[in-house]
């Protein structure tokens, strides 16, 4: 009971931060964007290679946040994530993240066909319409490659 409930809390943190990163790329797209520089731009041929890797994801990551966090684990072990990504979070160990706490991905692979959700309760409805999850699948890469790069800074 207690993974499962960890489970619920993994999959509810994960789509606020969806949330906030559609927030965010609101903001610096109608307002900000020309002060914040592009730190890498996702090739149409690696943004549909991507994509199509995560379409074959299974797991809902709001109902089975384990399994689907093992599945997107897989995709890393097995080297599928195109370089450029696995450099640019290699490269942000160096970077001191308080002053300098964003990142800027343009081209970044979703779903093909994302639902129109209802006004009064578009959580829900998400959950039951979301049949792909690719967005959150590479934001778990992201997290999951910085969080690699960052505690081999702390071993070395």
């Amino acid at each position: 009971m207690g993974g499962l409930t960890m489970g619920v809390q993994a999959a509810r943190k994960l789509e606020i931060l969806i949330s906030c990163g559609i927030q965010a790329f609101e903001l610096f797209r109608t307002r900000r964007a020309h002060m914040i520089s592009v730190d890498l731009t996702f090739k149409e041929k690696d943004k549909i290679y991507l994509q199509d890797i995560l379409l074959k994801l299974k797991n809902n990551p709001y109902s089975n946040y384990e399994f689907f966090e093992e599945e997107v684990d897989d995709v890393i072990n097995r080297g599928e994530v195109p370089a450029e990504l696995v450099r640019l979070c290699e490269a942000r160990k160096n970077i001191d993240t308080f002053a300098n706490p964003y990142i800027f991905i343009h081209n970044c692979p979703i779903g093909p066909h994302l639902p129109y959700l209802d006004f009064k309760s578009p959580v829900i409805d998400k959950r039951i319409k979301k049949l792909s999850y690719v967005a959150e699948g590479f934001l778990l890469i992201y997290a999951k490659l910085r969080l690699k790069f960052s505690i081999e800074l702390c071993i070395a």
